[in-house]
């Protein structure tokens, strides 16, 4: 084994789980936040929001080894930002609960999307039910998040007129 990598396997696997889980969670943070912003604000005109956030993430899913998630990903992702697109549209200024609403049916798709590529294109069937809760937990944490960003990023200026 690698010198660099030896503690893999001599280091207790509770330690291991701790040093490798926080490196993991940020990432995992740094690209839930991505794609919050993309669906919130370039999600506001549907192609550039679903393109945006359909090619982002894919690419995130190439280079983080999940290849074979990147053609779900991408048009999962990209009906993300058309579906809030249009919620947003719809409910415009009539409720100041409109992105939230816009948010939490993007992430019902996600986790839809999720499971019926997972059980039909990958072929997991019933099993692919095992990554519903995963996916809710983060769906949850993206509402949550979005729609603190919204709150605080709506009031920029420049945000604000492009959001318009």
């Amino acid at each position: 084994m690698d010198q660099k990598n030896a503690f893999l396997g001599t280091e207790p696997i509770g330690r291991l789980l701790f040093r490798l889980a926080i490196p993991t969670v940020i990432a995992q943070l740094v690209n839930m936040l991505y794609n919050i912003v993309d669906r919130i604000y370039i999600g506001h005109i549907p192609v550039y929001g679903a393109a945006a956030g359909g090619i982002g993430s894919a690419l995130a899913d190439i280079l983080s080894g999940y290849a074979v998630f990147a053609p779900g990903t991408f048009v999962i992702k990209a009906l993300i930002a058309v579906i809030a697109a249009a919620i947003l549209k719809a409910l415009g200024s009539k409720t100041k609960a409109a992105p939230i609403v816009a948010s939490i049916a993007g992430e019902a798709w996600m986790v839809l999307g999720y499971f019926l590529y997972e059980s039909i294109f990958l072929r997991y069937g019933l099993a692919a039910a095992g990554s519903i809760g995963g996916n809710a937990i983060q769906a949850v944490a993206g509402v949550i998040l979005a729609s603190a960003l919204y709150a605080v990023l709506s009031k920029v200026p420049q945000i604000k007129k492009a959001a318009a």
